[in-house]
């Protein structure tokens, strides 16, 4: 069975973009300042403290746990209740509009695992080259930035990951391997990408959301 994409004239799909990106920021900032609040609540810390708390890499079980929350509940609120908006009150569809095919093809299933394994060298060799990547004398201190970014971002990945018991495995399961998986999907493939199709040529319209993304 085809897929049927609704064409819609350029001038209403790019509002509906920019009207995606401003729900996505007004969800996500007031499911932020939400878990911030709960965190405050829950864990007797001053509000003001939280963000910086946030943006510290844990050295402890209780910052993992408050970190896992914070990046759980924003996750939710962002990605995926923006998500339903965007389709219920926008599009005026439901989530069945994400799922237009009737029957589960084997054959798509084989050929994107196939894909997915044989683009898994060249995504190896991605990585290698991004981390002996030299630049240029003249952005020394963009290069700087970035493997400090870079290392901070592996600290907190692998501290968020040492779970100590198995409910904050089911946490970090939860957070880390669902939410965003889920709501980036959503988000991205669901919305931006189907949109983007609806009003430009489908291949530019995916090379656009996998740069976005």
């Amino acid at each position: 069975m085809n897929v049927k994409i609704k064409h819609v004239p350029a001038y209403l799909g790019f509002s509906r973009i920019l009207l995606l990106i401003g729900i996505f920021l007004i969800l996500l900032s007031l499911s932020s300042t939400l878990a911030a609040s709960l965190l405050a609540y829950f864990y007797d810390i001053p509000l003001k403290e939280i963000p910086k708390l946030m943006q510290d890499v844990p050295r402890t079980a209780r910052l993992r746990q408050m970190n896992l929350i914070f990046q759980g509940v924003s996750a939710l609120g962002g990605f995926i209740i923006s998500a339903w908006i965007f389709i219920s009150l926008v599009e005026r569809e439901s989530f069945k509009v994400l799922n237009p095919r009737s029957a589960f093809n084997a054959k798509n299933v084989a050929l994107v695992t196939v894909l997915f394994l044989g683009v898994m060298p060249f995504s190896s060799w991605l990585i290698d080259l991004n981390a002996h990547l030299d630049f240029p004398s003249f952005l020394s201190e963009f290069e700087n930035w970035a493997h400090q970014k870079e290392k901070r971002l592996s600290e907190l990945t692998f501290f968020l990951i040492r779970f100590q018991s198995f409910g904050e495995f089911l946490l970090g399961f939860l957070v880390i391997g669902v939410l965003p998986g889920i709501g980036e999907e959503l988000i991205f493939r669901g919305i931006l990408q189907r949109n983007l199709i609806s009003y430009i040529n489908p291949h530019i319209a995916i090379l656009l959301t996998a740069i976005i993304f």
